[in-house]
């Protein structure tokens, strides 16, 4: 055999040897691949990632209720505080603070449509702090008159009504009652004393104390905190009591009061 013949036959040999290698070679790709798992979750891991979700979700709801149940407490004590306050204010002006209309010998009323139409409760704190209203005074020895208030700037949220009710009609309205954070409404209680020196205390554990209208009172409402023993105390004497229902108006633990 020449040269170029030898030459020839090396180059064959070298050509299937290389064919050879990359036949191997894929030969092992394949069977590696056969023995590798399939990629993905097994069931398992699946259900594993599936309970961490529940369980991270029930605590963001846990604590998303625990911080609105927080929001709704601060929002009822800080709207108690400035109702304490605007009853302040109308005591420095008339030396007394407003009747509560629950007191025959001390009516609340206001005008409705030319008649006197009683009011109660926080419906009366309605009249009283929030709407203008006329002082009589001595003025050497002349009988005066002017106007004062309102001691409280009440929102549409404080106030009960239908949605959509501006905030003059609501107060207009004389069985407008002010609400807490959870929608109902405020208790208010006058516990001046009386000349005999007994208060004027009146349990309001009946759901008849109120007059916010729509007000589902058998299924709101709750005893009075402040009764005990067979009878009712005034927690301020001589001043006033406020208090709202709470989270649950069934409940008395989470009642929210100025005492």
């Amino acid at each position: 055999m020449g040269p170029e013949g030898k030459t020839s036959a090396r180059q064959c040999s070298g050509v299937r040897r290389v064919r050879a290698r990359a036949a191997a070679s894929a030969a092992g790709r394949r069977g590696a691949g056969r023995g590798r798992p399939e990629t993905g979750f097994t069931l398992v891991e699946v259900m594993m990632a599936m309970a961490i979700i529940v369980i991270l979700m029930s605590l963001a709801l846990y604590g998303l209720n625990a911080y609105r149940k927080r929001a709704y407490e601060q929002n009822t004590r800080g709207l108690i505080a400035r109702i304490e306050s605007a009853l302040a204010a109308y005591y420095a002006e008339f030396r007394a603070y407003p009747p509560d209309g629950f007191d025959a010998d001390e009516p609340a009323v206001r005008t409705d449509g030319g008649r006197q139409v009683p009011i109660k409760g926080s419906a009366a704190l309605v009249y009283y702090l929030g709407v203008p209203q006329l002082k009589e005074y001595e003025a050497g020895m002349e009988r005066m008159k002017r106007q004062v208030g309102p001691f409280l700037e009440f929102t549409e949220g404080m106030l009960s009504g239908q949605e959509g009710m501006a905030l003059e009609d609501r107060l207009r309205e004389p069985t407008t009652e002010i609400i807490d954070a959870y929608g109902n409404p405020i208790h208010y209680d006058n516990v001046a004393r009386r000349r005999d020196g007994s208060y004027r205390v009146t349990e309001q554990s009946a759901p008849g104390v109120h007059t916010m209208s729509g007000f589902i009172a058998d299924a709101m409402h709750g005893p009075d905190p402040r009764a005990a023993g067979g009878a009712v105390r005034p927690r301020n004497p001589g001043k006033f009591d406020l208090w709202s229902h709470g989270l649950d108006p069934r409940d008395p633990s989470d009642d929210i009061g100025n005492w």
